[in-house]
């Protein structure tokens, strides 16, 4: 009876996802390394070349302000965060396991697109990162709705502003091509 109860567990253990608190340290852990690896790209005061930079790009009248985009960053990562959470507590599978690879995917691809677009100031491999981030960001939804409705739903956001992202970093791109490094 012992061997029976044992092989249950096991088997169980194989057929759950992760502890909540596992699942918060990997999450956490991946927002924390996105943070650190973007931080350097930031077109802020506290890069001064990069800031002038940026400042002088001819932007279009609907971008936002950059204090919108401090503020919305954090939160749709947050977001994304809380999906990937409610994800890996769910038992392993297709769906599951596409839209975590899908989640990370798009981290990753939001600190290319500081990297290339800021960093580098290729504009036009940002609009290409871009288009990546949004096709990721819609695969993220696609998979999570067959694994959590609500995982998939706080994907939703990140698909929207990456977006509207990727029109800006088109319309930068054709507006300053003087300051694109990748003409």
């Amino acid at each position: 009876m012992n061997i029976a109860l044992l092989d249950h567990t096991v088997h169980h253990r194989r057929d759950t996802g992760a502890g909540p608190v596992t699942a918060g340290l990997v999450v956490a852990g991946t927002l924390i390394a996105s943070g650190l690896a973007s931080r350097p790209y930031s077109p802020d005061p506290s890069h001064p070349q990069l800031f002038r930079w940026y400042r002088a790009l001819e932007k279009s009248p609907l971008t936002p302000p950059d204090a919108v985009f401090g503020a919305v960053w954090p939160l749709l990562l947050t977001a994304l965060g809380i999906g990937a959470w409610r994800l890996l507590r769910r038992p392993p599978g297709t769906a599951r396991n596409a839209a975590l690879g899908l989640a990370a995917t798009s981290v990753v691809l939001i600190d290319a697109y500081a990297k290339l677009s800021f960093g580098d100031r290729n504009l036009t491999a940002g609009s290409i990162e871009s288009r990546l981030l949004v096709g990721s960001a819609a695969g993220y939804v696609v998979a999570a709705s067959f694994a959590d409705r609500t995982a998939a739903a706080l994907g939703v956001p990140l698909l929207l502003w990456s977006g509207f992202g990727s029109w800006l970093t088109d319309d930068l791109r054709a507006r300053n091509p003087r300051l694109d490094s990748g003409v």
